[in-house]
């Protein structure tokens, strides 16, 4: 962490608006800890939690910069100063870590999550790929029943929630080809494509993804889609 960190605190003696008040229970000025608590969160969003010993070396850097007393020893503050910080700034807390290989815990920072998002919103919006165009179940419709009847179903063939993969091809050129749908199950239920892209092709699988014989069959579609040369 070093200088670095420090750094990052800011030197508040360099801000002549910056409050340098102590309080009796604090070794910090205010602005020092304002600065070391925007300094934790902003360590959390980038994805490098600082622990207990992490936030002590930042003190005690601050404290040696300006050569001001303090109750510390060798491993910085301890458990009464660590009672009044955390008491003086309620949106810090301590909590367990989780184990998160590189790919996820990049997929847990908000800013990658919203650019991912967004990409995702522009490339719906530009193919028109509304909600409404991919139906795994077909929309239900009236029936006649006994008036008052308090059950009236039908039997679904799948659930709603079942997972289904869609195998896009678009070019660099930004020309495109219908999809194929992959969907769980075995036969073909009509409706299934109602709404979707005119020439889009399904196909079903044990699980819901891709599998050698569908992916022939995706070859064939890609064939007899592309313009002849």
């Amino acid at each position: 962490m070093g200088g670095k960190a420090l750094k990052a605190i800011k030197n508040s003696s360099n801000n002549p608006t910056a409050p340098s008040v102590r309080s009796p229970n604090k070794v910090l000025t205010n602005h020092e800890e304002e600065q070391l608590v925007g300094y934790c969160l902003n360590m959390q969003r980038l994805g490098f939690r600082l622990s207990r010993s992490g936030v002590n070396h930042c003190v005690m850097e601050i404290v040696s910069r300006d050569g001001c007393p303090h109750p510390f020893n060798k491993n910085g503050p301890g458990q009464a100063w660590w009672k009044w910080f955390l008491e003086d700034h309620p949106e810090l807390s301590f909590c367990v870590l989780q184990a998160l290989n590189e790919a996820r815990a990049q997929k847990a920072n908000p800013i990658i999550i919203n650019d991912h998002f967004n990409k995702l919103q522009k490339i719906l919006t530009e193919y028109l790929l509304t909600p409404d165009r991919f139906i795994i179940e077909p929309k239900l419709q009236k029936v006649i029943a006994k008036k008052g009847a308090r059950q009236v179903y039908r039997v679904s063939y799948s659930s709603n929630h079942e997972h289904i993969s869609i195998c896009p091809t678009i070019s660099a050129a930004r020309t495109y080809i219908p999809p194929l749908i992959i969907y769980k199950g075995k036969r073909m239920i009509p409706g299934l494509l109602d709404g979707a892209p005119a020439g889009t092709v399904m196909g079903f699988t044990d699980m819901g993804y891709m599998r050698e014989s569908l992916f022939r069959k995706y070859i064939e579609h890609f064939v007899n889609s592309i313009p002849p040369i």
